[in-house]
């Protein structure tokens, strides 16, 4: 008998040490890791960020079009990704349709040398990319762009074409192109006369640069040059509103490029 009341007095004092230590001890754990960790920094993870389609759609909305070109040539840190064709605000065959009209300005302009619009378009076959560039700080800040390209039914051309969602083209390059007769950026007056149709309400000002001692490739931040013997046909700084970029051009007997690139003093690729 007393045995069995020392057990049940045994039991009782092991069982309220069990539930003392339940309470005290996690605290205590808890405390100590908090100490441990304090003044210690981590990345957040993806999973835990608004990365979202949703959410950066929304998120990169109010960016201008110098912020997105910063994201995808990297002055803004980004990080390349292919994008989901539902991520992106048209179809594939809206986005060419917008893609020749844009092209189509450059060709009446001189800033390039083939008109794809109208019956041209049906002498070639198209496939596009989808991409968007993200920012590696938050993951949030997003720009989408497509890649384009065109083929001539007979294999004889290809243009390749990087346009913003708004239809700003700011790659485009051909290649295949029999005597080619050379693309003129005739004076800045004339592209400023460009700039001032699309913004007429933007105080736009344009100003050739000197290029005879700059690197083409220190100025192409999209991939690689179409050929590696191409030649200045024009660098020109564009400044609408507050925004300044510059438009470049290069050729070589076959192959001419045009790009825009958000511009800064003393820029380097």
């Amino acid at each position: 008998m007393k045995q069995s009341k020392k057990y049940s007095i045994l039991l009782g004092i092991l069982t309220i040490c069990f539930v003392l230590s339940g309470i005290l001890i996690p605290g205590k754990l808890l405390s100590l890791q908090e100490k441990q960790e304090y003044n210690k920094v981590y990345s957040v993870q993806k999973q835990y960020l608004s990365s979202s389609a949703a959410m950066s759609r929304n998120a990169s909305q109010n960016l201008s079009n110098n912020e997105r070109l910063q994201l995808i040539t990297g002055q803004w840190e980004s990080e390349i990704q292919a994008a989901k064709n539902y991520e992106m605000s048209q179809q594939d065959y809206e986005i060419v349709a917008i893609a020749k009209e844009q092209l189509k300005q450059l060709y009446d302009n001189g800033l390039y040398p083939v008109d794809l619009s109208s019956g041209y378009g049906n002498w070639y076959i198209w496939k596009t990319e989808a991409f968007k560039a993200v920012d590696t700080t938050f993951h949030t800040y997003t720009a989408y762009y497509w890649k384009i390209e065109f083929q001539k039914y007979d294999q004889s051309q290809t243009h390749t074409i990087w346009i913003l969602e708004d239809g700003t083209i700011f790659l485009a390059e051909t290649s295949g192109i029999e005597k080619m007769e050379t693309p003129v950026l005739n004076t800045a007056e004339n592209v400023l006369e460009m700039y001032r149709n699309n913004s007429p309400e933007e105080n736009t000002v344009v100003l050739a640069l000197d290029f005879s001692d700059k690197k083409i490739e220190d100025w192409f931040p999209y991939g690689n040059l179409p050929a590696s013997d191409m030649i200045w046909q024009g660098l020109t700084r564009i400044t609408k509103g507050t925004e300044t970029y510059a438009i470049l051009q290069c050729y070589n007997d076959k192959n001419y490029c045009y790009w825009m690139i958000p511009y800064t003093e003393g820029y380097q690729n």
